[in-house]
């Protein structure tokens, strides 16, 4: 069968075929063997299964699934991760990759969702009898022209004088803006340690969803910026005003794009917008002096976005139904949910309906 299934205990022993195919993919480093594998340490339940599909013996696609139903399984989707752990070359069918899983999988199980991809990534495939996709959110990213100079005037006049007056604020009250970027696998723990504590002095802090060190979370992110900083590739930039630090992001790199993972500031600061400051200041060090060419946000794109960027692309979610009624029945359920009006932020849609 050309699908194999193991548990997901035995994803140390499949690193490289992982590596491999994401890879031939785009080697993005959001399906990296590394940051699946913290992920999995620390959101995985033991119960999912590593499925790998082959070809002539060499692997293909493969995927990290749970049980989502009864009946249905999806991939494993933690809060953190801005991808379902789904990886597959390019030329790969995935309704035919998907139609051989259902038959390897449980004989009672008629649905398969692969949650949260990235068109640029996994190109989304056409609706037929047996496969759907919904929308899931609209995400933000930045191309660079050749300069920084070149991208601010690329920006709208009230953007332009926004950030100039918060500069020339901070200049009147003596307040020397400072950007650091922490890139060694030493400096993580900390540089986790003081992004959490903007995050639970935020209104994440509130509602009991910001990065705790002592809790998955942390340890996720600690584990992930080490193992990625290893090479080059992690990288946290903390913004501070005089000696307080006012703003952070937790990011990748590769291949001339940053990709932005987590972002806190201080909401304290009243006329003043650290974050945006920030990133003025580190987009100008990162393109005119680390060759970094593209920004990626992954989230619901926000009317702050649409300052920075005019480029948004549709995220999306694919279900298949093993059996036609399969489809029927999800849709009955479903129905209900997809009648009613989409929740939207002030620029678009934020999330539309569940795979599963």
């Amino acid at each position: 069968m050309p699908w194999t299934i193991r548990p997901v205990s035995m994803l140390a022993s499949c690193a490289e075929e992982w590596q491999v195919i994401n890879r031939a993919a785009t080697d993005t480093p959001l399906l990296d063997f590394r940051f699946v594998r913290d992920a999995v340490s620390e959101f995985a339940n033991g119960s999912e299964a590593l499925v790998t599909y082959y070809d002539n013996a060499m692997p293909r696609a493969m995927a990290i699934l749970r049980r989502a139903t009864p009946f249905s399984w999806q991939t494993l989707q933690p809060a953190n991760a801005p991808l379902g752990f789904w990886v597959g070359e390019r030329s790969c069918n995935v309704e035919d990759l998907l139609r051989r899983l259902a038959i390897a999988l449980p004989p009672q199980s008629g649905m398969i969702s692969i949650t949260q991809q990235d068109p640029l990534i996994s190109p989304r495939p056409a609706a037929s009898p047996h496969l759907s996709t919904l929308d899931y959110i609209a995400s933000a990213s930045i191309t660079f022209p050749n300069s920084f100079a070149e991208y601010m005037e690329g920006r709208s006049k009230n953007f332009r004088h926004n950030i100039s007056r918060q500069r020339n604020r901070l200049k009147r009250e003596n307040i020397r803006a400072r950007l650091e970027l922490v890139t060694t696998a030493a400096e993580m723990p900390k540089a986790v340690r003081d992004f959490s504590e903007l995050e639970i002095a935020s209104w994440k802090g509130e509602i009991n969803s910001a990065v705790k060190t002592d809790e998955p979370q942390g340890r996720f992110y600690v584990k992930l910026l080490q193992s990625f900083a290893e090479f080059g590739e992690a990288l946290v930039y903390r913004y501070y005003f005089n000696e307080r630090l006012v703003a952070s992001d937790l990011c990748l790199r590769r291949n001339g794009t940053l990709i932005i993972l987590k972002t806190a500031c201080d909401e304290t600061l009243q006329g003043l917008s650290p974050a945006h400051l920030m990133r003025m200041d580190a987009f100008a060090e990162l393109l005119d002096n680390h060759s970094i060419r593209r920004v990626e946000f992954y989230g619901p794109v926000w009317d702050w976005h649409t300052r920075l960027t005019d480029d948004v692309r549709q995220m999306y979610h694919i279900n298949y139904y093993r059996w036609r009624i399969a489809r029927m029945l999800h849709d009955l359920h479903t129905a209900p949910h997809r009648r009613a009006p989409a929740k939207t932020s002030p620029s678009g849609p934020k999330s539309v309906s569940q795979p599963a």
